[in-house]
């Protein structure tokens, strides 16, 4: 697509082995493709898109304010810190997430070359701290503006 309205690159490499293999499948993307999928799964693959992508926008705006933190809740396998930290270079990023979700993904970013200098990892067990617990032991400056996402968490 020529303009897309959430583009990332980085998917394919950050996403587990077995969706590699299936996504490597030209049949089934041509089934996940399908009309019959689409008006299904569709529906969340668009909500997923259009959520991160109305973030991202509202966080360009809060960045052209003078906010710059970003918090990212949840962060999981999100791509930001690669695809758009050389945007934003004096944004400080600091990913929220369980331990093992973040080594996973440190491993997996670490293959795919450096990982900026404006992201810290804040580790957080969500079931027994806050999220102002987990910010504190970081370098999070709780008196400066910050922008918030939490855009998915089980």
């Amino acid at each position: 697509t020529q303009n897309p309205v959430f583009s990332d690159p980085y998917a394919f490499d950050l996403t587990s082995k077995g969706w590699k293999k299936l996504l490597s499948s030209p049949l089934i993307v041509k089934v996940m493709n399908s009309a019959v999928l689409n008006r299904t799964l569709g529906l969340l693959t668009g909500q997923v898109v259009g959520r991160s992508r109305y973030a991202e926008d509202l966080l360009d705006q809060a960045v052209q304010q003078n906010t710059q933190q970003y918090v990212l809740v949840g962060a999981g396998l999100d791509s930001f810190a690669l695809r758009e930290s050389h945007h934003y270079p004096t944004l400080k990023i600091f990913e929220v997430d369980h331990p093992d979700t973040q080594a996973a993904k440190q491993t997996k970013l670490k293959k795919l070359g450096n990982i900026p200098a404006t992201v810290e990892f804040v580790a957080i067990n969500f079931e027994k701290e806050s999220i102002s617990e987990a910010l504190n032991r970081s370098l999070y400056d709780s008196s400066a503006p910050a922008f918030f996402s939490w855009l998915g968490t089980t």
